[in-house]
């Protein structure tokens, strides 16, 4: 009998997982066989849900544990090594980051899920090819917009869901009953919406999230009157026409639930999109929609929180409750505060907050509040690092980079992640406009 896993990190999922039993078994089946498996599919699709549920179904296959690695909010293709390392927990402050990692893969059997691995294809199909070479029992199970093109690989595209079955409910009219159902309890298909619910499933063509989205709504529109809606053909093109019909039909909901918001909820929406590993109330205070009555955006977090544009983070040892936008959500927002001319200002808010919090370890490293620095502090790791790279983007501000880094010595020594730290002052340093200073002088000063 295979040990029960004693390590990994594979989340309690909050809500259940509806169909795809074929997909599971295959799924499965393949990672048995090989040490990469690529999820592939558009963007809402499920790849995620798909892929926890099969890691957690072999998990008792992996003794040495089922991790999970969320790349979506690491911009930089630079630092995966070091993101991985962080991760298991090994420090990767020396020059070469990926020697600690090699020797705690190599003789692990472990299984481990890179989510959303498509804005880094390179330094993906980089680290996991040099991975796979060091480490014979290791199990790679990827998620991907596009092919990683590694040595190997073993694609599995991930199609929408069915929508009938011969006469029965369809996974994805399952999937919109118990969505529903968490939203307005009581709520079942029944003979007299079951048109209205196929419809709606049909125009969304069985896009999980887009049906997810649509489900959410039933707290204020009828099947009917939200399949009547679908068929509104401005939100339907509302993605353009030169884009594929399902990142259209994705873009159509997300779209329609963008204008049940209030104009403040979309402000906030919009501007939430800067943040880089989710976010607290307390930080969305301090960068969206700024006041001078202090009244803060609570109320619009809460909000979005009830349309389901945003998800809470579960996480136990968290103090403060931790918020983050699903990815196509994001990309959404985005879209939208980069065409709108608050794009600059929020951005620099964002830097600004997070430059005010590296500045912190001033007056809390070695101090009673040290503990606290240091937890709050690793949370915004990936925050601090799109701070860092928006000074560095933008001209004019490296001088604030420099300012982040040195302040942030203690935190970068302390969380095992001097290399990246030495990194980000090397790239601030190049930046520095500042003739009468040489570079290594520059660095000594910084770090």
């Amino acid at each position: 009998m295979t040990a029960r896993p004693t390590a990994g990190d594979l989340p309690v999922e909050l809500t259940s997982f509806v169909g795809r039993r074929d997909d599971l078994t295959r799924a499965r089946a393949l990672l048995g066989t090989t040490h990469l498996l690529t999820l592939t599919g558009v963007g809402g699709v499920g790849k995620t849900r798909l892929a926890l549920a099969v890691a957690a179904g072999v998990r008792r296959d992996f003794p040495d544990g089922v991790w999970v690695v969320e790349l979506a909010d690491l911009r930089q293709g630079g630092l995966l090594v070091q993101t991985l390392c962080r991760h298991f927990g090994l420090p990767s402050d020396s020059s070469d980051a990926f020697a600690p990692l090699a020797e705690h893969l190599r003789t692990k059997k472990l299984l481990l899920v890179l989510d959303n691995c498509e804005h880094l294809i390179d330094a993906c199909s980089e680290v996991i090819a040099r991975m796979l070479s060091v480490a014979p029992a290791l199990r790679i199970l990827a998620t991907s917009r596009q092919i990683l093109g590694v040595e190997g690989e073993q694609l599995f595209p991930v199609s929408p869901l069915t929508v009938e079955s011969s006469g029965a409910l369809g996974e994805a009219m399952l999937l919109f009953e118990e969505r529903a159902s968490a939203a307005q309890p009581g709520f079942r298909i029944t003979d007299d919406n079951r048109a209205a619910v196929e419809a709606i499933c049909l125009r969304l063509e069985g896009l999980p999230l887009a049906i997810e989205l649509a489900a959410a709504s039933i707290r204020i529109f009828g099947p009917v009157e939200i399949a009547a809606r679908l068929e509104d053909n401005t939100l339907v093109m509302a993605g353009g026409r030169t884009r594929a019909a399902r990142h259209r039909t994705l873009e159509s909901v997300v779209d329609w639930g963008y204008r049940l918001c209030s104009p403040r909820e979309r402000q906030v929406w919009e501007q939430l999109s800067v943040f880089a590993g989710g976010f607290t109330a307390e930080t969305a205070d301090g960068v969206c929609l700024p006041s001078a009555t202090g009244e803060g955006v609570l109320h619009e977090l809460i909000g979005l929180l009830d349309k389901s544009m945003i998800v809470r983070v579960e996480d136990n040892h968290a103090q403060q409750g931790r918020y983050r936008l699903l990815e196509p959500m994001r990309q959404y927002a985005l879209e939208k505060l980069e065409s709108s001319t608050e794009a600059a200002t929020v951005r620099l808010r964002h830097r600004d907050y997070f430059r005010r919090l590296a500045k912190r370890s001033d007056a809390d490293y070695c101090s009673p509040n040290d503990v606290e620095w240091f937890r709050r502090t690793r949370s915004e790791h990936a925050n601090i690092r799109e701070a860092l790279a928006f000074s560095l983007t933008t001209p004019g501000e490296a001088g604030a980079a420099v300012e982040m880094v040195h302040a942030l010595l203690p935190y970068w020594t302390q969380s095992g992640t001097l290399l990246e730290g030495f990194q980000w002052s090397r790239r601030a340093v190049d930046e520095v406009a500042e003739p009468t200073w040489s570079t290594p002088s520059v660095t000594v000063r910084i770090w």
